[in-house]
């Protein structure tokens, strides 16, 4: 077999100078999956900070009601699911890339089965990442107002997002209380 022809009719430049590291060789793969994990990583961090802002501890941010739902227990509450889904899966993602290392961490050189197992964890990374970026708010990079953040840092000072928060907070030990009493039926219309 003339090893150049076959290369070039594959498309290669040339063949693999040592066919035992061209057969055993995984780099490509882990290389991909740390590439998912370092975005991934990155945009779970902002992530992060769009949920820690948007909490009533730090009160700096709201979200549009139509990145956010309400909870069960407290429907004028916004929870930020986008943004919270995002950040979880990125420890999916840093799975596939742990699964990859660990599979080729003792393997000797050459083919072995072991790497048989190196197609689901490539695929995942790349379904995860693929999810994460087809959120239609991550593409147009939407989740996050501007005009709203400056809106609510003007009519917002400390002292009035630790009320809030109180406020909050007491409004949902009332409506647990209103409901074991059966007081309220539907926590839909408390909050209207």
């Amino acid at each position: 077999i003339d090893r150049f022809a076959t290369a070039s009719a594959l498309g290669f430049d040339r063949p693999c100078g040592n066919s035992i590291d061209g057969v055993s060789d995984r780099d490509f793969a882990v290389e991909l999956a740390a590439c998912c994990a370092i975005c991934a990583m990155h945009l779970s961090r902002l992530c992060e900070e769009i949920i820690m802002y948007c909490s009533w501890e730090f009160g700096y941010l709201e979200l549009d009601d139509s990145f956010s739902t309400g909870s069960s227990i407290m429907p004028q509450k916004k929870n930020p699911d986008i943004a919270e889904l995002i950040r979880g899966k990125s420890g999916r993602i840093y799975g596939d890339l742990t699964a990859l290392l660990t599979m080729l961490k003792s393997l000797p050189l050459a083919y072995n089965k072991d790497m048989q197992e190196d197609k689901e964890a490539v695929f995942d990374a790349i379904d995860r990442s693929e999810n994460v970026f087809n959120y239609e708010e991550v593409r147009q990079g939407t989740i996050l107002d501007h005009r709203m953040i400056v809106r609510y840092l003007k009519e917002r000072n400390a002292d009035s997002a630790r009320t809030a928060m109180r406020l909050h907070m007491l409004r949902g030990i009332q409506l647990l209380k209103d409901i074991r009493s059966g007081v309220i039926n539907d926590t839909q219309d408390t909050f209207k």
